[in-house]
């Protein structure tokens, strides 16, 4: 009934505003808090596996909220427009307060069930979770890898109604081997069928057959480092222009030993009939008739590598062609020495090309040289498509069918 009478006085504000701020404020807490202890309730899994109701609320939030009649209707109001699920901008424009003030206050209401964190601290912590939820939190992660570990712990609050610790969440992923790192972009046109033919077709092949023929381009903005020294509070920035003007493309093939030794480089792009010569004077001598090793060329499904003219001039010198599914150079292993040859120029560029006496496609010619990139062939393609099949590992596991070694049950 006092609920009721207090509901009333509270509308009454809107239409009349009889009542004083200072008596509003002690209504609207008054309903607050008996709303919020009517649903803010925690539960914990016990040992037994059942849900077990706790308690999480404390009444020194009221207090600490009336020590300051201003400050204690701003915070009403900002929990009365949180619980009601109101944007953040929305609630910015509405009390004039800044952005941090009302994610801090949804945190903490979230995480602590209270505005402020230093007023209340949870008995029921728990530090371990069941391996259930520890499955269902990976789940998780996979349909949204980008998530913090905050949001994991309001997933396994609301999910299965417990309350862990951060250093719980990050046990969690470090046992199942879970890291934190860079996401990669995979295009929407990206399609799994293909992929997994690929993957079936190539099982019948080594990695000592393979030969991967891509090319990758080079401007002014390559050899930009992303890193720089100022003073604190002070931005890194320099003056250059944005414009690319100058493109040069270098055109490789990549073996589990190392490039071989017929990398193109020219100002602008490979065009169709430049491919086409290159690929005749330059590559198809240095392979080897299929099976033997370097006789499977594969490519992209670029448009001056996917014609009949292509693949009838690979056939010809007793070679095979495969094409990579769309939109996957993470099946393309020369992509990660590629990575390496553009990291070795934004680190050297500065100190060699004001004295370097050449154009700077011999320069290009120098980099792909001093910088080795091809030194990590046998481990870039083992990380790629988790890793090609040579046949140094055919032979090992042949020997371990012979000894009887392998144990299939």
């Amino acid at each position: 009934m006092t609920i009721n009478i207090c509901r009333k006085l509270s509308n009454s504000w809107h239409h009349n505003c009889h009542i004083s701020s200072q008596i509003y404020c002690w209504i609207q807490t008054f309903l607050t808090f008996s709303n919020l202890q009517s649903f803010i309730i925690n539960r914990k899994i016990n040992q037994t596996g059942k849900f077990e109701a706790v308690q999480t609320f404390h009444n020194a939030d009221i207090l600490l909220a009336m020590t300051d009649s201003l400050t204690s209707i701003l915070c009403f109001k900002i929990l009365r427009l949180l619980l009601l699920h109101w944007c953040f901008k929305a609630i910015v424009k509405e009390i004039h307060c800044h952005f941090d003030i009302i994610y801090r206050f949804q945190t903490n209401l979230f995480m602590y069930v209270s505005l402020f964190r230093s007023q209340f601290q949870f008995k029921d912590v728990s530090w371990k979770i069941f391996s259930i939820a520890e499955d269902s939190l990976i789940t998780y992660l996979k349909q949204q890898s980008w998530a913090m570990q905050k949001e994991m712990m309001w997933f396994l609050w609301k999910e299965w109604n417990l309350y862990v610790h951060q250093f719980t969440i990050s046990r969690i992923l470090k046992r199942r081997r879970w890291s934190n790192k860079k996401r990669q972009r995979v295009s929407i046109r990206q399609n799994d069928e293909l992929r997994l033919n690929w993957v079936v077709d190539l099982l019948q092949l080594t990695a000592e057959q393979l030969v991967f023929v891509d090319e990758t381009f080079f401007n002014e903005t390559t050899r930009w480092r992303h890193q720089a020294y100022a003073p604190v509070g002070e931005p890194a920035r320099y003056q250059a222009s944005r414009k690319r003007e100058h493109c040069w493309s270098v055109l490789s093939t990549y073996t589990i030993d190392d490039y071989l030794f017929c990398t193109g480089i020219r100002e602008g792009w490979f065009n169709g009939e430049a491919f086409f010569r290159w690929l005749a004077d330059e590559l198809l001598p240095l392979c080897s008739f299929f099976p033997a090793s370097k006789s499977v060329i594969i490519m992209n499904n670029a448009s001056i590598h996917c014609n009949a003219r292509i693949e009838e001039l690979i056939t010809s010198h007793g070679c095979e062609v495969r094409y990579l599914s769309p939109y996957s150079p993470d099946f393309n292993p020369i992509e990660l020495s590629f990575s390496v040859l553009k990291a070795w120029v934004r680190r050297h560029f500065e100190e060699i090309w004001p004295h370097f006496e050449g154009t700077f496609g011999e320069f290009l010619h120098y980099a792909v040289e001093r910088s080795r990139c091809d030194r990590f062939s046998r481990q870039h393609f083992k990380h790629s498509v988790e890793g090609y099949i040579f046949e140094a590992d055919i032979k090992a596991l042949e020997r371990d069918l012979e000894a009887g070694t392998i144990d299939f049950d």
